[in-house]
């Protein structure tokens, strides 16, 4: 795991050098696309998925929506799993007036939910009995700041590099648990919400 997180932050920071260096071209062109699809390739490394979908308002705003799923299996059983689903909704501002190309930052909000279904234990390997189950969902909202570079090259293709930082302050346990106090307070998914992306996709 380590591994292949520090090689996609090289990654990261190989393209973005590349990117951030080379001269903006066709500028005709990419304005006439105002839409972007665009697949996130850095939580891939760790088995999640992210897509997103931005499209230009004004030269100097456009709103963005990112759906992302991390089915995260526990242990060799295939019904013992945390998972974590999210839609997040980004608004930009790119200060040169360029809508989907330059340098932008703005705020967004999150809607995360945390499936948690795993046998009590923990290791996934009973030989006489079915150990008891445990459930939980936990939903919360959340918001933050994000920045970033993109560029939507004449033919559309397009590379979006950024990071953002957020707060989840409200997570609330939406189904039954069999848990102590303590034990749901361990469960609690982390408030912190860390964003990197290195995404490319299609302008339209």
């Amino acid at each position: 795991m380590k591994t292949r997180c520090t090689l996609a932050l090289f990654l990261f920071l190989l393209i973005t050098r590349g990117v951030c260096a080379q001269d903006i071209e066709g500028e005709d062109s990419k304005l006439q696309r105002p839409n972007a699809f665009k697949l996130n390739i850095i939580p891939l490394f760790i088995g999640s998925f992210n897509v997103s979908y931005e499209r230009h308002i004004t030269p100097h705003f456009a709103g963005a929506l990112t759906a992302t799923a991390y089915p995260r299996r526990l242990t060799l059983m295939k019904d013992d799993f945390s998972s974590t689903y999210a839609i997040t909704s980004d608004f930009k501002f790119y200060p040169k007036g360029k809508s989907l190309n330059g340098f932008y930052a703005g705020p967004y909000m999150k809607y995360r939910l945390r499936i948690n279904n795993e046998r009590e234990g923990g290791n996934g390997f009973w030989l006489f009995s079915e150990p008891d189950r445990e459930y939980e969902q936990w939903a919360g909202y959340g918001a933050g700041a994000i920045m970033g570079y993109q560029q939507v090259k004449p033919k559309g293709f397009t590379i979006d590099l950024f990071w953002g930082i957020g707060y989840h302050f409200h997570q609330k346990l939406i189904s039954k648990s069999n848990y102590t106090k303590e034990e749901i307070e361990y469960h609690k998914p982390s408030p912190y919400d860390l964003r990197l992306g290195m995404s490319l996709g299609y302008a339209f």
